[in-house]
């Protein structure tokens, strides 16, 4: 492995982590501690793998795949989670070759998430719609300044789905 593929693992990872953790913090500031067999869930394990992947690749431009990819995820997933866990990619590629539903519904809800994190609501997506109509019959309370730092520009809408992803998984 070279000193650019270092390199580029170690940006994908603290950029998965910069964005993360911050959105955990919260979690874990209105909740309490998340156990450790909750990270472990397959659905979790979706979510929160997704998540880093598409930070990492963003944050690479797409040039990071294959085994750096898992490198970055692996770190990053420690850093995020807590555990040092170094079956995680195994666990990810059961998961994915077995096709386990629960583990796909944490990929697509992390997508879906991202994609309204940076503004990209589908308003035909039924999750944005309910979140929409709910705020016309009463508007979301203001956000925290810790909030708005961790979700952007999407504001109450990521908040919102942040909540619903997460953590109504891990309570």
């Amino acid at each position: 492995m070279g000193v650019a593929s270092l390199w580029m693992i170690s940006r994908a990872r603290r950029a998965a982590i910069s964005t993360i953790a911050p959105m955990v913090d919260l979690s874990r500031g209105r909740i309490g501690s998340i156990p450790p067999t909750r990270w472990q869930e397959p659905y979790m394990i979706g979510f929160l793998t997704m998540l880093i992947s598409i930070v990492a690749k963003l944050e690479t431009r797409g040039r990071l795949d294959g085994d750096d990819l898992g490198l970055a995820q692996a770190q990053a997933w420690q850093a995020i989670t807590g555990l040092s866990d170094d079956r995680i990619g195994e666990d990810i590629c059961l998961l994915s070759a077995n096709a386990d539903p629960d583990f796909w519904r944490g990929c697509s809800n992390a997508a879906r998430f991202f994609d309204a994190l940076y503004g990209r609501q589908d308003p035909v997506d039924p999750d944005i719609r309910e979140l929409c109509e709910d705020a016309v019959l009463a508007p979301a309370p203001a956000l925290t300044p810790n909030e708005a730092r961790a979700f952007g520009r999407a504001g109450a809408i990521a908040a919102a789905l942040w909540a619903r992803y997460f953590d109504d998984r891990i309570c």
